[in-house]
């Protein structure tokens, strides 16, 4: 009924002078514009100006979108239309981009915009990625229905109403292409056909699109750009040429040889007299037209790529055009010599290139900062674009570290100082190794608990041994009984992490491995410890997409059954025999049966109704949308069938459903009765695992602690369709109708009938999974923990 109208989102604010300003600004400015669009502002849990097309917001002013056409407006709610100038409807057929549609609709009559950088709309970025762009890659509608009813819409008005396209349009529409060519498709949600007709559809629509346009997009780096060129024509490489380190097209430089994302190191030490390296190449240029080497001690050495660790459940709109190749160097040390090495890329009969130098966090070095690393009587550090290794020299690295605490003085990086120069008097004074033990920084109850207890139990005198957790949780203070606790993120924390020889874990995210997140590139040279990941649990299922060499640097990898062992070391991972071993997990050693009637239902996370993972704590939020999802719909029914509860009572049994530590904040969404309880927080896994009769899960490894007990196992796998084409992991070597501990059932009755079978005949193991049990563990002795630190101990 207003003048004016806004679309404000149902969690979404204003500023409370917004709608003063805009009238007014509306008023000035009465007959040049429809639209007036405003700065968009994050809350909650982002904060701040970082949406990509902030760039347009410098002033107040009304802006001419055929001289301006970058300005682009795709955010509905963030802007205010006068009423009279609404000719459209919105495209209910859309899921998205149904507001870029209705107000570029608009927009098209006068081709101005107000720009107003004075007015915030307050845009409200979940912590559970539940707003519908944060979930937008996981839907089909996504693809090809938003292609033709907004991208080749939109492109079609604007020609029926100037006869030709716009500029702006094009942009408006690049715009959203951009993060398309960015993105890997999902064999879930498209399948070949479907994907091979979304690729046609960019083609088509790119075919519409300026060259310049493309190339301006800030959110695409330079080999996606090309990408990007090679989509709209495949001639496109006959058009570029070469000239000192640069492709260029019509004399337009499109591409540099030397640009600091060409190569990047993720992995670098110095290990047994040998320098090893991990790293990868970014390219979009034939791969036939390139060569990657290196040169070491002057001696030039052909770059060996792997092809086997990127994700394969997840396909880009064509890998071949835009891909990295991922690298592993070892090379003999001169020990009494300066070695260096350095890379370089030759295109086509040209004359070779020198590559910049980039680094990651295992990196040790750094492209902006004079780090030095110092590994075995070596040191290395970064001089132009050669990596230096050379024999430890004291006055020399002293100098080298004085320069640097100079660049953190000038650049008023106190915070930064006091650790570094807390590092070196720690190191002074230290005389014992020290080691860093833990399992979730919020609890404390898997096998790094259990290796803590048992390494405190040795009484050793040249090895200090402390836990790690969070200090606001319960299992705080009763890691404190075991021995030395240091709360995780502290100041102290910090500290140990930076001489730590050993960190120790059932965990291996980032932070454990990083505890100075983003700001290591101030101390990542300190980085001198060995990480040993004890595992969670069993790897049944491949894992390499996340767990390898060019993304963890784990040092020594723990594993218990021997056909677990051999799918890490002949599997994708790359990591091999001097890294993986064959040791049992510790916390196996105090698994004990005391079987009461109690029945568990412990099922794993699935990654599609997970919220974001709290990047320093581990922890992740509350769902919104849980209650939605098909394993909610599973649980909740199961936990209340009346059949279920009926045997469960005749037979005296009780239930308890444990929900996984990723959707433990959503616990409460869970009913309980008198039979079954909902564990909703801490869970003591080992007396679980003891006090139960009978464990039903789907596809998670704690059904390997359970039948380690001789106790029955059922798997429930009622959505095993979706779950392996959405999660974080494909299927291995672990067949569960082959090599399973239990009956698979794939439908929630046969499931609650097994169920009860089972309840009928006393939870007893049959024979055949006894069998397939004895053939899969390694060890039964109860001496994993000493297996385990002998192995650290060899390291």
């Amino acid at each position: 009924e207003g003048e004016y109208v806004n679309f404000l989102d149902s969690d979404d604010l204003w500023q409370k002078d917004a709608l003063e300003k805009v009238y007014s600004f509306f008023k000035l400015h009465e007959n040049e514009i429809d639209v007036v669009a405003t700065r968009l502002e994050y809350f909650d849990a982002n904060k701040g100006f970082g949406h990509p097309l902030d760039y347009k917001f410098d002033k107040d002013k009304v802006v001419d979108l055929f001289e301006n056409p970058q300005y682009v407006q795709m955010h509905n709610s963030s802007c205010f239309i006068r009423k009279n100038a609404i000719n459209t409807k919105f495209n209910t057929k859309l899921a998205y981009s149904e507001d870029s549609l209705f107000v570029n609709e608009i927009i098209l009559s006068k081709m101005k915009l107000g720009i107003m950088k004075s007015i915030h709309y307050m845009y409200r970025k979940r912590k559970n990625l539940s707003s519908a762009m944060d979930v937008s890659e996981t839907k089909k509608n996504y693809y090809a229905l938003t292609l033709e009813e907004f991208h080749k819409k939109i492109m079609d008005l604007s020609i029926k109403k100037y006869k030709k396209m716009p500029r702006y349009i094009q942009f408006c529409v690049m715009y959203d292409l951009q993060w398309r060519i960015k993105a890997r498709v999902s064999k879930n949600i498209l399948n070949d056909k479907e994907l091979r007709e979304y690729k046609e559809s960019i083609k088509r629509l790119l075919g519409k699109i300026d060259m310049d346009i493309i190339l301006n997009q800030k959110n695409l780096f330079e080999e996606q750009k090309i990408f990007a060129l090679r989509i709209k024509n495949e001639n496109i490489l006959s058009k570029m040429s070469y000239r000192n380190g640069n492709i260029l097209i019509v004399d337009k430089v499109i591409y540099s040889f030397q640009n600091k994302r060409m190569l990047t190191i993720g992995f670098l030490d110095i290990r047994k007299q040998h320098i090893l390296i991990t790293g990868k190449f970014n390219y979009s240029l034939p791969i036939k037209d390139i060569e990657f080497y290196y040169v070491f001690n002057k001696k030039r050495k052909k770059i060996i790529f792997d092809e086997i660790f990127e994700p394969d459940d997840k396909r880009g709109l064509d890998d071949e055009k835009y891909k990295y190749r991922p690298f592993s160097i070892k090379e003999k040390i001169i020990t009494n010599a300066k070695n260096d090495i350095k890379f370089y890329i030759k295109y086509k009969n040209e004359k070779s290139i020198e590559v910049l130098l980039n680094f990651f966090t295992h990196g040790k070095l750094s492209r902006e900062n004079s780090l030095h690393f110092i590994k075995d009587n070596m040191m290395a550090y970064k001089k132009k674009e050669s990596i230096i290794i050379e024999p430890y020299n004291l006055m020399k690295s002293i100098k080298l570290e004085t320069h640097f605490i100079f660049q953190l003085v000038k650049k008023c990086r106190f915070k930064q100082l006091v650790y570094r120069i807390g590092y070196h008097m720690c190191t002074l004074f230290k005389t014992k190794e020290i080691w860093l033990i833990s399992d979730r920084i919020s609890t404390a109850n898997d096998n790094g608990m259990h290796f803590f207890k048992y390494v405190n139990s040795l009484k050793v005198k040249n090895k200090k041994f402390y836990f790690v957790i969070d200090k606001s949780c319960e299992d705080y203070k009763i890691m404190k009984e075991y021995g030395k606790v240091i709360p995780y993120n502290s100041f102290k924390y910090k500290i140990m992490f930076l001489i730590a020889n050993k960190i120790v874990s059932s965990q291996a995210d980032e932070f454990l491995t990083n505890a100075f997140g983003k700001m290591n590139k101030f101390y990542r040279d300190l980085y001198n410890f060995d990480f040993v990941f004890l595992q969670h649990g069993i790897i049944k299922d491949d894992l390499s997409a996340w767990l390898n060499i060019y993304n963890k640097n784990i040092r020594m990898f723990v594993t218990s059954a021997t056909d677990e062992y051999e799918s890490i070391i002949n599997g994708k991972y790359g990591f091999k025999k001097d890294v993986v071993k064959l040791t049992g997990l510790p916390r196996y050693d105090n698994l004990s049966n005391s079987a009461h009637k109690l029945i568990t239902i412990m099922p794993t996370w699935r990654k599609n109704i997970s919220t974001k993972n709290d990047s320093v704590t581990g922890i992740r939020e509350y769902s919104d949308n849980f209650k939605e999802s098909e394993y909610y719909s599973f649980y909740n029914r199961l936990i209340n069938d009346n059949r279920l509860l009926k045997a469960m009572r005749e037979k005296g049994y009780k239930g308890l459903f444990v929900n996984h530590p990723s959707h433990v904040a959503n616990s409460k969404d869970f009913s309980s009765n008198d039979i079954f309880s909902i564990n909703d927080g801490y869970a003591d896994y080992q007396e679980i695992f003891k006090t139960s009769s009978l464990l039903i899960s789907d596809f998670s490894s704690v059904s390997f602690d359970f039948a380690y007990l001789y106790k029955p196992v059922i798997y429930t796998q009622f959505d095993k369709d979706t779950f392996f084409k959405s999660h974080t992991y494909t299927e291995g070597y672990f067949k569960y109708e082959k090599d399973g501990f239990g009956p698979v059932l794939y439908d929630y009755d046969s499931t609650i009938e097994e169920i009860i079978k089972y309840i009928n005949n006393g939870c007893a193991l049959s024979p055949k999974y006894k069998k397939r049990i004895n053939k899969f563990y390694e060890y039964h002795d109860k001496k994993n923990c000493s297996r385990v630190y002998e192995e650290i101990n060899k390291l």
